[in-house]
This record gives structure tokens, sequence and C-alpha cells, in this order.
């Protein structure tokens, strides 16, 4: 196998993928910055199903 499975680089994608990578079902956006937008909303920490559809057209 030409790679191995070590905590630490199932540590450092978990923080690429939440952190860099950007997702079509966020609207290109990373789930950090989608999260951080869903913070700063007035729906208590959640985005009502509408605006998550609103956000990723």
């Amino acid at each position: 196998m030409p790679w191995a499975l070590t905590p630490d680089s199932l540590g450092r994608w978990i923080t690429y993928y939440n952190t860099q990578r950007p997702h079509s079902g966020l609207a290109g956006r990373t789930p950090v910055e989608a999260y951080r937008r869903i913070g700063q909303s007035d729906h208590g920490g959640h985005a009502p199903h509408d605006l998550m559809i609103k956000q990723a057209a």
C-alpha cells in the first residue's frame, strides 16, 4: 500500500475537508464558512431548509 491511514493523516484530511475544500452542497463554501454564516444569522444556529436552498442557488 503506497500510503497508510494514521490518526495524524486522518486529522489533516478532516481539517482540510472542513476548512479548505469547497462543497457543492454548500454553494461552493467550506463547512466552516457555511456554519460561521449560520451562526451570524438570527436563526438560533440552525438555518431553515428554505434558507439553505436559497444560499445554495
